[in-house]
Parts: C-alpha cells; sequence; structure tokens
C-alpha cells in the first residue's frame, strides 16, 4: 500500500524532477538535510539511494513499553555505521528519479510485483546490483514517542518491523534475512535464558545442602560475571542515546533538545528484559503465521511476496469474493 502510494507519487513528478524524497510524516529534519541527503547522491553515480534513521526517545512519564519501541530502533542504529552501510530505513530515502523510471537494479518491479518493504527490498537491488547505500551520518532525525502506547501497540510494533524478515526479492536476499532472524533471536534471547539458567543454578545450589564450596564459588563468580555485562549493557544503551540526542541538537541548535534525564537505568533495564523477551516471540511468529495485520489491513506473504490483502468487509480470498458476487447476481469477468 505505502509501496503503490510511493509510485503514485514517483508518476506525478515533471519530467524536469531529478531526485524524490520519500519521507515519513513524523520526521523532523534538520535545515541541510536535503542536501545531505543529496550529496552522495550527486558524488558517486553508483550510489542507489541516500536514507537517515529516526532517534527516538519517550516522553517524560511514559510507560514501558514506548521505551521498548525505542530501544529496538537504537540497536538498529549499530547499522548506522558508516557512510555508506548496508542499512536502509523508509522513513527517510533518496533516490534519482531516472532510476526508478529505468528499473535499475529491478527496483521498481519488485516494488510493484508483491513488494511489501521499500526499504529492504531497496537494499537488497542494491546488494545484488553492487550498488552502495548511502547513510550520512547527519541524517539523524530525533523523535519523540507518546507516553501513552500501550503493550498491545508496542507489540504490534515489533510485530511489524519483524515480519519485514519474511519478504523477499530472492533467494539471496532470503538467505540474508534467514540470518538476520538468527541473530535477533540469539541476540536477544541468550541473555534471558543465561539469566534463568543462572537462577535456577542459584535454585539448586541452595536447595542442596551436600554442595560443594567449589560449586557455590563457581557459580557466584559465574553470576557476577553475569551481572557486569548486564551492567555495562545498561550503561551503554543510557550514554548512546545521549550522545545520539546531542548529536541531533548539534544538527538543528534552534529547536528545544529532547531530554533523556528520565531514562533512568532500572527503566533502560526492565525494558531490555521485555523487548529480549518479545523479540525472539516475535520472529517465531513471524515464521509460523504468512500474515501481518497493519491499520485494519491484513496481508499475507507468499514466496517472499504479497500474495493477497484484505481490507476491512473484504472477502478474505478471490473464492468468496466471486461467490459473493454469484449471490448478489453479478456477472465475474
Amino acid at each position: 500500500q505505502k509501496i503503490h502510494n510511493m509510485m503514485a507519487g514517483v508518476d506525478a513528478c515533471g519530467a524536469h524532477v531529478q531526485y524524490v524524497l520519500f519521507l515519513d510524516a513524523n520526521v523532523r529534519m534538520h535545515r541541510n538535510s536535503v542536501q545531505v541527503l543529496l550529496n552522495p547522491l550527486e558524488s558517486d553515480p553508483n550510489t542507489l539511494l541516500s536514507t537517515g534513521y529516526t532517534i527516538d526517545v519517550p516522553a517524560q512519564g511514559a510507560s514501558i513499553w514506548p521505551w521498548v519501541m525505542c530501544l529496538f530502533r537504537h540497536f538498529n542504529l549499530t547499522a548506522f555505521v558508516s557512510k555508506n552501510s548496508a542499512f536502509v530505513w523508509g522513513g527517510v530515502m533518496m533516490m534519482r528519479k531516472a532510476d526508478i523510471d529505468r528499473n535499475v537494479c529491478q527496483i521498481k518491479s519488485r516494488w510493484l510485483q508483491g513488494g511489501y518493504t521499500e526499504d529492504l527490498l531497496a537494499l537488497g537491488c542494491a546488494t545484488e546490483g553492487r550498488m552502495a547505500t548511502a547513510s550520512p551520518l547527519q541524517a539523524l532525525f530525533p523523535n519523540e514517542l507518546r507516553c501513552d502506547i500501550t503493550f498491545e501497540q508496542a507489540w504490534s510494533f515489533l510485530r511489524r518491523q519483524i515480519y519485514v524478515l519474511s519478504t523477499y526479492g530472492s533467494r539471496r536476499i532470503c538467505a540474508y534475512h534467514v540470518f538476520l532472524q538468527t541473530v535477533l533471536v540469539l541476540g536477544y534471547g541468550l541473555p534471558i535464558l543465561s539469566s534463568l539458567a543462572a537462577l535456577l543454578t542459584w535454585t539448586c545450589v541452595l536447595l542442596t545442602p551436600a554442595a560443594s564450596w567449589q560449586i557455590i564459588c563457581t557459580t557466584a563468580t559465574l553470576s557476577c560475571f553475569q551481572m557486569v555485562m548486564w551492567l555495562l549493557l545498561v550503561v551503554a544503551l543510557k550514554l548512546h542515546m545521549q550522545a545520539s540526542v546531542k548529536l541531533t541538537a548539534v544538527l538543528s541548535p534552534e529547536r528545544p533538545t529532547i531530554c533523556t534525564a528520565h531514562g533512568r537505568y532500572s527503566t533502560l533495564f526492565v525494558s531490555f528484559i521485555c523487548a529480549a523477551t518479545l523479540i525472539p516471540i516475535a520472529v517465531i511468529a513471524s515464521l509460523c503465521s504468512r500474515s501481518i495485520t497493519w491499520a485494519g489491513v491484513t496481508y499475507r506473504v507468499q514466496s517472499g511476496k504479497v500474495a493477497s490483502i484484505i481490507r476491512p468487509g473484504q472477502p478474505a480470498s478471490l473464492q468468496e469474493q466471486q461467490q459473493q458476487q454469484q449471490q448478489l447476481g453479478v456477472r465475474s469477468d
């Protein structure tokens, strides 16, 4: 749906238009952001697109669920490490209009032929076409999340973000997405599993009167090491968030700086526990279910492409639609 709206905008552009900027409505750009995104496309003809990313920070008084969404975004920033990283975000994406019209790297055809997510498809096209994707470090944009986000909204956000890995344009990209899903499950799941294992070990040690001091000391040493790792993780998250917000403040000094003081270490710790629990479940749910509902519209994916779109009140399949037409006395072509 978003892709077709994007293509409608491209088709509406006049012949004099050279570049097209796809931008989410809630992105707060800096004064020179357009030029920052334009520079890589003008200087390097082998660059397919230029992209940016959002710096999400929950508003003061927010519950734990906006922080879960915030941490997911901040962990994704690890891909935003250089000016030409293998990373694309559909919220800010600039391309040459001629590249889209000429279907360079099959970008237009993959979007229109069952495409679900414009950014990962564009990244796959650039990778297979051996073209670069520019990610200027100045293209980071602050965004303050609402404080009234519920668990259902946070879960829907994680499901939609991870579901895109079920879509792909080729077998090579499919294999890469499987790798990313594995990284998500292991990267978020192992800390939780190791903590549960440590808790179970301590329970067994305390309930065993004959436990030797060697077992107790080994368990205590491993537990202390794990606690240090958790502490370093939370501190790194806090420092990373502060540094990211300071960077956006430097880029737009005329705007009020988003406050991060309310992001306490305890809040970050609990939100990471929740995220690390939910994200592996979301990956498994995406593998088990080929459909996702977004804003009331259900998308069903088959072989990496959108096979059907079911809107509210619309029959769930073509067969049901034809049966409904026959019941209404409408002739189907």
